[in-house]
């Protein structure tokens, strides 16, 4: 039978579908025979015509109709086109196969043939949502709208009916549309619910490539939002003052509606975490406050990112503004010192954590060579020559070359080998959708790779591969390492004359000549500051965050005051060489400084300071004050232990400030879990919560509104990141949650880890007999049923669950909270023992740790030495989690590569040398873990 020829090729086809296949293509009146023929032949000429054969049977089985069939008899060439796009894309094939008409729009007109400008993708995609009122069903008609011009753009790019740089520009401007459209959604939902009516001031910043202009078909979009001014209104329907809520709300609006998944898919993943303050920060922030923090505290890299930047929706006039008056800060006319190091050190890490022979972005090389190369280039020299300002790569690669800032031959190879990448990840990632820029792991993939990019053999590709990668590499070590060499400044600092070991000498003569510049002639001398430097153990990091304090205007004459004060300067300098996160407040902060420097005495009385602007500004008060409680913790005057019990204080005290300006709210608990329920919240902790309610009190939509009403006042700035997913059912259940069945849900359904979450429950605040009546459900839950016979086993599984999905492929295995003989070593280990001997010990039933360990050696259910060593240990790690917090934004909690902050974690825990610190930790995770396992062998020994 002839069509075998086909059957042959689709691994996927059963004798019943093909019968049916074949029947249909007889009753459209094709001659079976020529028609599977033609196809075959077809077939062989794409370079994977085993997928384009599936494709091609999943297609016509969704979509059949004689009309079609005729169509690919009559006209080959579309018999063609779409057997090449089934080859070349998965991706592809499954919009087509959900939409089959899709196909009669893409090749009846000039689809394929012209490119759309912006203006053109605009008026469709409003014409798209405008035929709908409700805003599901815009989003809906929103995404349709994408995914078509998804297909049309990928279909123009596997066609060759279109060059890289236009496909990156079309895909770059449906980016800026979609974004605009949900934008102006948005923005109609907002009025409608609060009655606000104004022009809206936001302006949506894009970064990375979306801001250059040159998105590819997987692409992150990195954005910024930023309206023009802070101010106040009033909203007739909704509590809402300040533009800075009001924008925010807008800004998450865009953001979830980008991500979100539903039945039509979703549009972008989101990327926010380059906005200032990373992911601790506001979505939305003025123009003035993203500013001032780019003076104070932007670093090497926000500069880099911010070359990219290109305002793409919303208020664009707002948008030219903003960057306008960015532009000192991310092309100074000169630098202290050159960036080329400090950008060169950043690719060498990035290269680290990425497999850099198969990675044709990341890898020595290869796409982020170039950009990198690109934007040093640009930094060094836009000062002098705005016309260098550029976002887009190729087209600033033409610049810096019609310039002469790079050499015209390396500009030609740059260019084109950026071309060739591109394209490479453009076929990469039309595959399956994935975002994806690693080579195919096997050889046949590879192969095939080829044949899709035009290449005979996979072997073909590689040496062109490779070729560009050397060519390239070579480039990034010549404009790197001479230009780092001539960017060196003299500064006159004589390395014999600091008598300090600097780890990094040439950045710390910079500073030193700065500070000597600046506050010699007031502060009485550099000789002091280096004594009380070197006292410190820890001067490169001291050094670098003493400067954010120098280079601040805000603080620049109290500075000078306070420096001729010893003592002072003594605190300042020990400030500066333990937290970097407290040095960058000091240099934001007048007032802070101000009150440290004049009543220094505020930093140790008891009770929270600053309470006029708990009124207004809950996140001021609480930095101020957490600032307070880190000061005699750094002295040594407060342990670990009181230093967290007074930060869980402040979280408390803020959540009742916030809980006394939600109406409703007074008639629910706030129930606390892990660190907050314990009591031992350090630095930029999460807060986990839960409301519980009683229904006879309030009812459940009284209460879910009053809990939203509570979390979005936290949306202004975010004092806490609040975490609400270990309630009952986690995220799949209201926020709120009703007594009676909760105490139901732990009767019946509750897991062992469940049970083990309430040995750190307590209730923080709201209804007295509620709050008692939790507390006596607690007890019974966790301790008064029998544990099951494999609870130990069901707990061990939970450690290493979290072990291998926190620390296990692509994250750090040295994490020092969820890696092996990290934190949570120390924190099963106490919670195993309160489990299992709590039921008769009453004693042993508290969710801090600290006491805890006590009570348990206290009762003889640890043995003196072994709760000694829990409880030094369990204060080390303490110790340790807060000092990486207080220098660091990562969220893990891993010991940095760079030597300069090693040194610093070293002399913050007590330690000299960092080998011996190192050494120490290594030696602690180690015990941590024996004494988990010696834990676990004395439950199962001892029984229920």
């Amino acid at each position: 039978m002839a069509s075998t020829q086909f059957t042959s090729l689709s691994r996927n086809v059963s004798p019943k579908q093909l019968k049916s296949f074949e029947t249909l293509v007889v009753a459209a009146g094709i001659k079976p025979d020529p028609f599977f023929k033609a196809l075959r032949s077809d077939l062989s000429k794409t370079p994977d015509p085993i997928r384009a054969a599936n494709n091609f049977h999943r297609f016509l089985s969704a979509g059949f109709s004689s009309a079609l069939l005729t169509d690919f008899q009559q006209h080959p060439v579309l018999r063609q086109i779409v057997l090449e796009l089934f080859a070349q894309s998965q991706y592809l094939a499954d919009i087509l196969v959900r939409d089959p008409e899709l196909f009669r729009w893409l090749t009846a007109g000039n689809a394929l043939k012209v490119a759309k400008s912006k203006s053109d993708f605009l008026s469709e995609a409003l014409n798209a949502v405008q035929l709908f009122t409700r805003t599901e069903k815009k989003l809906d008609s929103l995404k349709r709208f994408h995914r078509r011009e998804i297909l049309r753009i990928g279909s123009r790019d596997i066609l060759n009916e279109s060059n890289m740089v236009m496909i990156t520009k079309e895909l770059s401007d449906l980016a800026d549309v979609i974004i605009e459209c949900l934008l102006r959604i948005g923005q109609q939902e907002l009025a409608a619910r609060t009655g606000a009516r104004f022009k809206s001031s936001l302006v949506v910043i894009g970064l990375g490539k979306l801001g250059g202009g040159e998105l590819n078909f997987s692409s992150d979009v990195d954005l910024l939002f930023v309206y023009d001014q802070d101010g106040e209104f009033q909203a007739p329907q909704e509590r809402i003052r300040t533009y800075h809520e009001y924008y925010n709300r807008l800004s998450e609006f865009v953001v979830r509606r980008l991500s979100e998944v539903t039945a039509e898919g979703y549009l972008y993943r989101v990327d926010m975490r380059l906005r200032p303050e990373g992911s601790a920060g506001p979505l939305a922030l003025s123009k003035s406050a993203s500013l001032q923090y780019y003076e104070m505290r932007g670093e090497l890299w926000e500069r880099q990112m911010l070359i990219k930047a290109r305002p793409i929706a919303g208020d664009l006039e707002v948008g030219k503004q903003w960057l306008q008056s960015l532009q000192p800060f991310v092309f100074p006319r000169t630098f202290l010192e050159s960036p080329l190091r400090e950008i060169s050190t950043m690719k060498q890490r990035i290269e680290e954590r990425v497999n850099n022979n198969e990675n044709i972005k990341l890898g020595g090389g290869g796409i982020r060579d170039i950009e990198f190369v690109v934007q040093a280039l640009q930094l060094l020299n836009v000062g002098s020559d705005e016309r260098l300002r550029e976002p887009n790569t190729l087209l600033a690669l033409d610049r810096l070359t019609e310039r002469q800032r790079i050499r015209p031959t390396d500009g030609r190879v740059l260019a084109h080998a950026y071309r060739f990448f591109r394209t490479v990840e453009h076929r990469l990632q039309l595959l399956h959708g994935a975002q994806t820029h690693s080579l195919p792991d096997t050889a046949s993939e590879r192969e095939v790779l080829a044949l899709r990019l035009g290449y005979a053999t996979g072997a073909g590709l590689a040496r062109e591969i490779s070729d560009h990668r050397k060519r390239v590499r070579s480039i990034f070590n010549f404009v790197f390492a001479e230009k780092s060499e001539r960017g060196k400044s003299v500064t006159g600092v004589e390395k014999k004359r600091t008598k300090i070991t600097f780890l990094q000498w040439a950045e710390s003569a910079n500073v030193l000549k700065r500070f000597q510049e600046t506050m010699v002639p007031e502060a009485g001398g550099q000789d002091r500051f280096l004594r009380l430097l070197k006292h410190a153990e820890a001067p490169d990091w001291g050094l670098r965050n003493f400067a954010l304090l120098v280079n601040s205007l805000f603080i620049r004459r109290t500075l000078l005051q306070a420096a001729t004060n010893e003592q002072l300067l003594n605190l300042l300098v020990l400030i500066c060489s333990r937290s970097r996160q407290m040095a960058q407040k000091l240099a934001l902060e007048p007032l802070l400084f101000e009150t440290l420097a004049g009543q220094p005495e505020e930093f140790f009385r008891e009770g929270f300071s600053w309470t006029f602007l708990g009124e207004h500004d809950l996140v001021r008060f609480k930095e101020y004050n957490e600032f307070k409680i880190l000061v005699p913790f750094l002295l040594g005057r407060a342990s670990i232990e009181k230093t967290t019990s007074r930060l869980s204080a402040l979280a408390g005290e803020i959540l009742a400030r916030r809980c006394r300006q939600t109406p409703g709210f007074e008639n629910l608990v706030l129930v606390a879990l892990g660190k907050l329920g314990g009591e031992e919240i350090t630095v930029r902790s999460d807060l986990d919560l839960i409301p519980v309610y009683r229904a006879d009190r309030i009812s459940a939509e009284d209460a879910e509104n009053a809990v939203k009403s509570f979390v979005s006042g936290f949306s202004e700035g975010k004092p806490y990141s609040l975490d609400f997913r270990l309630r009952p059912e986690g995220k799949n259940s209201p926020l709120a949650t009703e007594f009676i069945y909760y105490k139901e849900y732990f009767e019946v359904r509750a897991s062992v880890w469940e049970r083990q979450l309430l040995t750190k429950a307590r209730t923080v605040l709201g209804d007295a007999q509620i709050r008692i009546d939790l507390k006596n459900l607690w007890s019974e839950a966790a301790y008064g049923k029998d544990l099951p016979k494999d609870w130990i086993n069901r707990i061990l599984e939970m450690r290493k669950r979290v072990e291998k999905e926190r620390t296990g492929r692509g994250g750090p295995p040295s994490d020092l909270k969820t890696g092996r003989g990290g934190l949570m070593d120390l924190e099963f280990l106490l919670q195993m023992l309160q489990l299992r001997f709590g039921r008769t010990l009453e004693k042993v039933r508290v969710p801090n740790s600290f006491f805890a360990a006590r009570l348990l050696v206290k009762n003889r259910i640890l043995k003196p030495e072994e709760g000694k060593r829990v409880q030094r240990n369990l204060e080390y790690f303490r110790r340790l989690e807060t000092a990486l917090r207080m220098n660091s934004d990562r969220p893990d909690l891993v010991i940095p590569k760079d030597p300069v902050v090693v040194q610093a974690l070293a002399a913050f825990m007590g330690e000299s040398k960092p080998a011996a610190f190192l050494k120490k930790l290594i030696s602690m995770k180690k015990e941590n873990r024996d004494l988990f396992k010696a834990t676990l062998r004395r439950c199962r020994k001892s029984g229920q």
